[in-house]
């Protein structure tokens, strides 16, 4: 297995839980092929966007901002802290859903690749 993701539906949106990608697999598209999968079930389901929480520490956020996320709500995160002690910022993020299947930028905008 390379990655896998969890999701689940949240009224009209579905929440990505996680992600998770084999570390010899980083940098080589099973990410945003995992929610590439997502967003066609959404779609094809009639969900109108995704959404999910990411530690800014990690690095996650910009890799889910390439794949056409934005930048929702910043905070000091209650539940979680680094390896060593300290606070961490989580951030929730959103992507509306293509309704035909392009990738969308930040603005929402289809990107023909």
């Amino acid at each position: 297995m390379l990655g896998t993701a969890e999701y689940v539906a949240k009224g009209e949106n579905i929440y990505i839980q996680g992600v998770a990608v084999d570390p010899n697999y980083l940098r080589c598209g099973v990410c945003a092929s995992l929610i590439e999968a997502i967003e066609a079930f959404a779609r094809d389901a009639k969900f109108e966007k995704l959404t999910l929480c990411a530690i800014e520490e990690t690095g996650n956020v910009a890799i889910f901002e390439k794949l056409g996320f934005s930048v929702r709500n910043r905070m000091i995160s209650p539940s979680y802290e680094s390896p060593r002690g300290g606070a961490v910022t989580e951030v929730e993020m959103e992507k509306v859903v293509s309704l035909c299947g392009h990738r969308q930028n930040t603005t929402g905008v289809p990107v023909d690749e």
